[in-house]
């Protein structure tokens, strides 16, 4: 049992090394979204290295123990997330919630087996493994983006949906090419005028490709003004000014729409500057005062090479 204890100790390490990362580094909003979530895994992994330690030293063995333990886990999570405002990080609940998760992993993987104590390693493994499919979805889906590449969209792969954000829905009809497309529900409304999708990670290197080119399906009768935006890292990072990015107008017609942007257009976009091509960050494709629900199809968006 001494052994034990002094192997547990090694934990101290990586918990001590980990504890400033809570307030500084880190990926920050434009990281890769998979960059992102695994980092966010940090949350539980480190409080269940924290937890396994402390069984090893104070076991907490009774169900009250453990209640308490969660509500004081709650309470130091909050003000942990509390205090991340003061160094221009956001408060997430989705931490919190962590952090309590990676508290029962080491609290019920750190003691020996009893009914209520396997129900606790079932449980928390349940939700650790809930959240590793998030960080494996992401990953597949940034895969399956860079084998593709120039080719940034065409949907006929379901990892093709993960980052287009809005009310969408992969289809099979209609198509511009393969087998599948995407359906865009548009609707404005109070809270958000502007209906469409946002495609939020791109490959971002689009130096020596000539042109984008993408096809929109129309099936209404009458046509649709929509904005194609396109914004680099430059631009996000600064003051997100309408003038410093691509707003491209799409008239879209009846029936299928099949546009080709040169990028030597979108690079000289902004007002001040040139677009910085090697970090393109994200695509949308929007439009306003929809009163009613309508739907739009995207398919085959795509870079074309320098000929």
């Amino acid at each position: 049992m001494q052994r034990l204890k002094e192997h547990r100790d090694w934990l101290l390490i990586p918990v001590l090394i980990a504890s400033p990362l809570f307030f500084i580094g880190g990926p920050d909003w434009l990281s890769a979204p998979v960059i992102r979530e695994a980092w966010e895994q940090g949350h539980w992994v480190f409080f269940a290295c924290l937890m396994f330690w402390w069984q090893g030293r104070w076991p907490l063995r009774a169900p009250h123990q453990w209640l308490a333990l969660t509500l004081v886990v709650v309470v130091l999570s909050a003000l942990i997330e509390g205090l991340q405002t003061l160094v221009d990080r956001q408060a997430s609940w989705l931490d919190i919630l962590l952090n309590v998760v990676g508290t029962w992993i080491g609290l019920f993987w750190g003691q020996p087996a009893t009914r209520w104590v396997w129900s606790g390693r079932v449980i928390a493994t349940v939700l650790v493994l809930w959240q590793l499919q998030s960080v494996l979805v992401l990953g597949m889906a940034e895969y399956r983006q860079y084998r593709q590449f120039p080719v940034l969209s065409d949907f006929e792969s379901r990892w093709d949906v993960p980052f287009w954000e809005g009310n969408v829905q992969r289809v099979r009809q209609p198509v511009a090419q393969g087998e599948y497309s995407l359906a865009v529900r548009l609707i404005s409304t109070d809270k958000n005028p502007y209906a469409g999708t946002h495609l939020s990670r791109l490959v971002d290197d689009w130096r020596g490709y000539q042109a984008l080119s993408l096809s929109i399906f129309n099936p209404g009768d009458d046509s649709l003004r929509m904005t194609l935006r396109i914004n680099d890292a430059t631009h996000d990072r600064n003051e997100g000014l309408f003038s410093d990015r691509y707003n491209g107008r799409l008239e879209v017609a009846s029936g299928w729409n099949h546009y080709r942007i040169p990028l030597e257009d979108i690079a000289t976009a902004p007002e001040t500057r040139r677009m910085n091509l090697a970090r393109m960050i994200r695509l949308l494709i929007f439009t306003s005062g929809v009163t009613e629900p309508r739907w739009i199809y995207l398919d085959n968006l795509r870079l074309e090479p320098t000929e």
